[in-house]
C-alpha cells in the first residue's frame, strides 16, 4: 500500500494551492477519497502548471508504454510506483511500473507516483499523459 505520508507528500508538491486542502484531507476519509479520485477522470486543472508536461503519445500501445517507462526512468523513477485510482481496486497499491502503465493507459482516471516530491504521472479519460515534475535540470521531452 501507498503510505499516507507519500500521498500527502505528493499532494503538497503538485497539487496547486487553491486544490491543495481539498486534496489533503480527503485522501483520508474513505467516502471523501472516492469522490475526490474521479476528479483524476479528467482534472488536469488541479495540478500547478508550472510542473505539469502534457506528453505526445504515438505509435502501438506498446510502443508508448515503453516511451512512457524510459521517460520515467530518465527521470529517476523507480521499478515500483505508487497509485491514485478512480474506480480501481489497485488504489492506493504499489505496483510494478510497467503493470502500472499498462493497466491505466487506456483507461485513466489514475496518478503514479513515482517519487512523491519530484515526478508522477497522471493518466485521464481523454487526452495525452501529463508528466508531474519538479525537476527542470532534465530538460523536456517529447515521448515518442
Amino acid at each position: 500500500m501507498s503510505s499516507d505520508i507519500d500521498e500527502q507528500a505528493f499532494v503538497a508538491t503538485f497539487v496547486d494551492q487553491r486544490h491543495r486542502a481539498r486534496w489533503r484531507d480527503g485522501l483520508r476519509v474513505p467516502k471523501r477519497r472516492r469522490k475526490l479520485l474521479e476528479r483524476l477522470w479528467d482534472s488536469h486543472g488541479d495540478w500547478r502548471t508550472d510542473v505539469a508536461i502534457p506528453l505526445k503519445m504515438s505509435g502501438s500501445r506498446s510502443v508508448q508504454i515503453d516511451s512512457l517507462a524510459q521517460e520515467l526512468s530518465r527521470r529517476g523513477g523507480g521499478d515500483s510506483v505508487s497509485v491514485l485510482a478512480a474506480a480501481d481496486e489497485h488504489d492506493g497499491a504499489a505496483l510494478a511500473l510497467r503493470a502500472a502503465l499498462e493497466r491505466f493507459i487506456d483507461d485513466g482516471g489514475a496518478v503514479l507516483i513515482c517519487i512523491p516530491t519530484k515526478l508522477a504521472l497522471h493518466f485521464s479519460e481523454s487526452g495525452p499523459p501529463v508528466l508531474l515534475t519538479t525537476d527542470r535540470t532534465v530538460g523536456r521531452r517529447k515521448s515518442d
